[in-house]
């Protein structure tokens, strides 16, 4: 199988983020979260608290800093989970 490599800028997203600026980026990370079977979240755009915990859930489960932040390791985690496997027990 050939490896292609790709360079995305993403956000960093935590709780409180603006909707009207990163809005459709938490909507996005919602939509993935519920995905990847990290909870069943209302993909609303808003990263409220129940964002933050499925972000800690997963966090948690990638072995990554579970501080609910979603930032470049955690997106790099979060996306080859969505494409490529799924979530630890």
């Amino acid at each position: 199988m050939a490896e292609v490599s790709v360079s995305v800028r993403l956000p960093t997203l935590r709780k409180g983020a603006n909707p009207d600026v990163e809005g459709m980026a938490v909507f996005r990370l919602q939509q993935i979260l519920n995905t990847v079977g990290a909870g069943s979240l209302e993909e609303d755009g808003e990263f409220g608290t129940s964002t933050q915990k499925a972000v800690k859930v997963v966090q948690g489960k990638l072995n990554l800093t579970a501080d609910g932040v979603v930032g470049k390791n955690t997106w790099t985690a979060l996306l080859k989970t969505y494409f490529f496997g799924s979530l630890p027990g």
